[in-house]
């Protein structure tokens, strides 16, 4: 699932360009692509240009066919900043987000 999100001004409504985080993540796991689902769960604004989500995935599929256990889930929080046409969601902070933490 991918998340999508809009700036709202006075004048216009514009989709947000967002970093790739879940990239990001990969490359912290060791991997090049997620398994065989990808949730993004906002949680709340931390400022009015600050989002926090967990994101959560499941690990690829091994070599030999067999469906991998476990998965990951992070913490990424996203600034939302206007460029000169655009706005852009830049990448703040991506943390482990504890395996107990409830998802509501």
């Amino acid at each position: 699932m991918e998340l999508v999100v809009f700036a709202v001004t006075d004048t216009a409504i514009k989709q947000v360009s967002l970093q790739d985080y879940r990239q990001n993540i990969f490359g912290r796991l060791g991997i090049l692509h997620g398994g065989r689902g990808e949730v993004d769960k906002p949680l709340k604004w931390l400022n009015n240009d600050r989002l926090l989500l967990l994101t959560m995935g499941t690990l690829p599929d091994t070599e030999d066919g067999f469906r991998s256990e476990g998965g990951y889930r992070y913490h990424v929080e996203l600034r939302i900043i206007p460029d000169s046409v655009d706005f852009v969601g830049w990448l703040e902070k991506i943390e482990k987000a504890d395996e107990n933490e409830t998802d509501e």
